[in-house]
């Protein structure tokens, strides 16, 4: 749990992601290891004191009875009370990480290893019905080797794996057509703006996306058919080239003197921006935090 608070309490932008992020800078102790292990301890004293009580005072076990408690029934009914009760707010507890984490797409997969984890603590309460404890027993042994190579094994050999990064967008590439169009992220946000702009004077935008991207497929295929489909839709255009080689110059300059003015314009274009600035609020807030120390920077397996 605590785990699931750290992923989001840095990957998490509330609706304020373009202002200050002023709530993170006082707050950034709360994603050290050193503060993690405080609340830890802090949650953990209540089960260190009943266990102390319970072996160091004769006769507290009557009043703190273990869970399938072999006695009265009185009594082993109150402790599979308890038990199921507890088990019931951490299931909630799980149930709520998933939900808050369905947005953070991290390279170990936290949300489904919550969902699994969640999923193992419905079984076990499921097998507390039977009237055998060893049936319990053996299942909660299995809960928690599967756990454990759910939540260690798996993050552990990840690690080993050679990391892979998703496309990332920076600033500059905004600037420029050339850039834009070299991006598939950029060259799909591109293509969506063009097919919404409406009321122009010129050919469609998006026919004119779509010769430059024939031509550029056509100068790794060199294609027969290709070219002369090429050379009839630039003249239907109205592109004075002869060839896909002049055609593609030709194209890019319309392109760029009258449409990507208009994509900067566009809602698409907006959206591309919101999007760096939170890749570049998430790669500050990751070299701010580490997963070793609290004075460490370590960088692994960003979005």
């Amino acid at each position: 749990m605590l785990r699931c608070y750290r992923v989001y309490f840095i990957f998490n932008l509330d609706s304020r992601w373009d202002e200050s992020d002023c709530f993170f800078k006082e707050n950034l102790h709360r994603a050290g290891q050193k503060w993690l292990l405080k609340v830890f301890l802090i949650c953990l004293w209540p089960v260190i004191i009943i266990a102390t009580f319970r072996i160091a005072i004769p006769g507290a076990y009557e009043y703190l009875p273990p869970s399938y408690y072999e006695g009265q029934t009185s009594v082993s009914s109150v402790s599979e009370g308890i038990y199921l009760f507890i088990m019931f707010l951490e299931e909630l507890g799980f149930i709520l990480a998933v939900y808050m984490l369905r947005k953070v797409h991290d390279d170990f997969k936290m949300t489904r290893e919550l969902t699994i984890v969640c999923f193992l603590w419905v079984i076990t309460g499921i097998f507390s019905i039977f009237t055998e404890t060893w049936i319990w027993r053996v299942e909660v042994v299995i809960r928690n080797h599967v756990i454990m190579c759910v939540s260690s094994i798996f993050p552990l050999f990840k690690t080993m794996q050679s990391e892979s990064f998703d496309e990332i967008i920076t600033m500059e590439m905004l600037q420029s057509l050339e850039l834009v169009l070299q991006s598939s992220i950029t060259l799909e946000a591109f293509e969506k703006a063009l097919n919404n702009i409406r009321g122009i004077k010129y050919a469609d935008g998006n026919e004119f996306l779509q010769l430059w991207l024939k031509c550029e497929y056509f100068r790794h295929s060199k294609i027969e058919e290709l070219e002369k489909d090429i050379i009839d839709t630039a003249k239907t255009l109205g592109c004075h080239g002869k060839h896909p080689n002049t055609i593609q110059p030709e194209v890019f300059q319309m392109l760029n003197n009258k449409f990507f003015p208009m994509f900067r314009k566009s809602s698409e274009y907006e959206a591309l921006l919101r999007e760096i600035t939170k890749q570049q609020i998430y790669m500050h807030r990751i070299m701010q935090t580490s997963l070793i120390g609290d004075s460490e920077i370590h960088i692994s397996n960003v979005i």
